[in-house]
């Protein structure tokens, strides 16, 4: 056995310096953090349109009529009962309210009894 030869290990350089990968890296990881959060909007915001959930759910924004700047009329089912709400940023009104049976159909002229005329 030769005692002389020393065991010499060579380290192959990096692809690309440490400083660069914890860049991209962090790139990376921002870029995927933003599409969660767009995602998440998104859906909040779809579901908001379709009204407060499934068929499932008790309550339930039937239709939304926006009459301008931050006010809007509101057609809501609970269970049975309808209610037509005038909502602004100050104060939730109700407007009028029917079973939903006594509602007709859209386009009808059947008003919900106790409205005005």
């Amino acid at each position: 056995m030769n005692h002389d030869s020393t065991m010499t290990t060579a380290i192959a350089p990096l692809a690309y310096p440490p400083e660069r990968l914890a860049v991209g890296s962090s790139l990376s990881l921002t870029g995927i953090l933003a599409l969660v959060l767009v995602a998440g909007w998104l859906v909040t915001r779809w579901s908001r349109r379709r009204g407060l959930g499934g068929a499932n759910n008790r309550l339930q924004v039937v239709e939304r009529l926006g009459l301008g700047s931050r006010r809007e009329l509101l057609l809501v089912r609970i269970d049975q009962q309808q209610f037509v709400l005038g909502v602004t940023e100050q104060r939730i009104e109700t407007i009028t309210s029917c079973m939903a049976s006594e509602f007709g159909a859209i386009g009808a002229v059947t008003p919900c009894e106790g409205a005005s005329r």
